[in-house]
């Protein structure tokens, strides 16, 4: 009973250490937002920064919400005078770093709306990285003038 208690005592520490531990091994996702679209416009474009606050790589493979059929992340590039979008498999976000979807460059592709989305909505999104628990965002759909970008 006594090597019970003193094993028991010896745990307190690093149990007391524990919330510590995971909050610091988390992404941290800021200025989430979805860009407005006309009606008949099937696919919406979100971006965000993602924060990196770990020791490790962290890579992002997959998004989804129930507001959307699917979601993929795509980067526009300007190619002899012409915009051009390439599907990417998965995003690195560097240790101790920050990786920001914007427009112009990297985006999440968002496809099949369940209905129309105005400026003020609100938008859950799911973003799931490698070898952790997916992380919830909440988008914020604004409508962008075009000299904003």
């Amino acid at each position: 009973m006594k090597k019970l208690v003193i094993l028991l005592l010896s745990l307190v520490p690093a149990l007391l250490l524990t919330p510590h531990l995971l909050a610091e091994e988390t992404v941290v996702i800021e200025k989430a937002w979805i860009r407005e679209a006309p009606p008949p416009v099937e696919v919406l474009a979100a971006y965000m920064v993602i924060k990196n606050p770990t020791d490790k790589d962290i890579i992002l493979t997959d998004a989804e919400s129930s507001r959307f059929k699917h979601i993929m992340f795509h980067q526009s590039m300007l190619e002899n005078g012409i915009v051009k979008m390439r599907h990417v498999e998965n995003i690195v976000i560097p240790a101790h770093s920050s990786f920001e979807f914007k427009p112009g460059s990297f985006h999440l592709m968002l496809m099949g709306k369940d209905k129309i989305l105005q400026a003020g909505d609100k938008v859950q999104l799911r973003l799931f990285f490698e070898n952790n628990e997916p992380v919830e965002v909440l988008a914020v759909v604004k409508k962008i003038e075009a000299e904003e970008e």
